[in-house]
């Protein structure tokens, strides 16, 4: 993968948050994600913003399309007024049954004080019972809006790092494949000796000549079958669309995880098929990279 630096990877890991302190409320939105196959949102609010959640979520949405999300709003009203309303239909009732049970049972009735009409159930109602002003609702999807934007901004520098390190990486398994590809002619040559050193002993001493028709297919046929030029072609080509991928950035952590897999085929093949103690070492560290490589992307968006 080219050493240019990428600048559109995002983790799936971060934080965000965002205070407004105005002349009604203070509102405080805290936002973290972790890594996770699809997006999954957790919002905490409070009662009286209850009904904002799928705004919130559309809010979260247009930053982040992978991860698992946990957002709390902390909603404190200044305004007192804005916190609590008094139900005047109910207190009516309550004055009105008072009066009736004092003239159906013939005694005497006070006037009740203010204090106690509102100590009645239900007389005095929270704002989470009403309608939230509109303003409130804009103060806190800004709010919400300003956090996942920073959210999203951390997201994007550790994903610049991760970017870094996955480049680092890439270039050594490269390294690695290109060790297994100039040592594969000479794997081929050291095989075919062997097999024919063993054709030799079998035939107890009697000599097979090397041009032998039926030696000749043996040794083809086994020879296509170590051959592992096809998947160190198919490996180059998965670096250099991981490298583009890379490159495009963007929600591509499904991609790469895909294009980490086929490497992985790959190399199992290829250490499968080349009996070869060379190889056999470089398929060992190839694989011990593309391990590293793999739990970075598991953390890409």
């Amino acid at each position: 993968m080219a050493s240019r630096k990428i600048d559109n990877v995002r983790s799936m890991t971060g934080f965000g948050s965002a205070i407004y302190n105005g002349a009604e409320c203070v509102v405080t939105v805290e936002v973290r994600s972790v890594n996770n196959r699809y997006l999954s949102l957790k919002a905490r609010l409070p009662g009286l913003i209850a009904s904002m959640e799928s705004r919130i979520d559309a809010i979260v949405r247009q930053s982040v399309s992978r991860g698992t999300v946990d957002l709390f709003v902390r909603l404190d009203m200044k305004d007192q007024s804005l916190s609590w309303t008094i139900n005047e239909k109910r207190l009516k009732d309550y004055t009105r049954a008072s009066k009736r049970l004092a003239r159906e049972k013939g005694v005497a009735q006070d006037p009740p004080t203010a204090a106690e009409l509102l100590a009645l159930p239900g007389v005095v109602e929270s704002i989470e019972k009403r309608t939230v002003p509109a303003r409130i609702v804009q103060i806190v999807a800004d709010t919400t809006a300003i956090s996942v934007a920073r959210l999203a901004r951390a997201r994007l520098a550790e994903g610049r790092r991760m970017a870094t390190a996955i480049g680092k990486r890439l270039r050594l398994l490269e390294g690695l494949v290109g060790k297994v590809r100039r040592r594969a002619p000479q794997a081929v040559k050291t095989r075919t000796k062997r097999l024919k050193a063993r054709v030799d002993d079998l035939l107890q001493g009697q000599q097979l000549a090397d041009d032998d028709a039926s030696l000749q297919r043996e040794i083809a046929f086994l020879a296509d079958k170590s051959d592992i030029t096809e998947e160190l072609d198919r490996l180059q080509s998965h670096f250099k669309q991981f490298g583009a991928t890379m490159k495009k950035g963007g929600s591509i952590g499904r991609s790469l995880d895909f294009l980490i897999q086929e490497m992985g085929r790959e190399i199992n093949t290829i250490g499968s098929k080349a009996s070869d103690v060379k190889i056999s070492q470089s398929v060992i560290d190839a694989k011990a990279e593309l391990e590293k490589i793999r739990e970075q992307v598991q953390n890409i968006e």
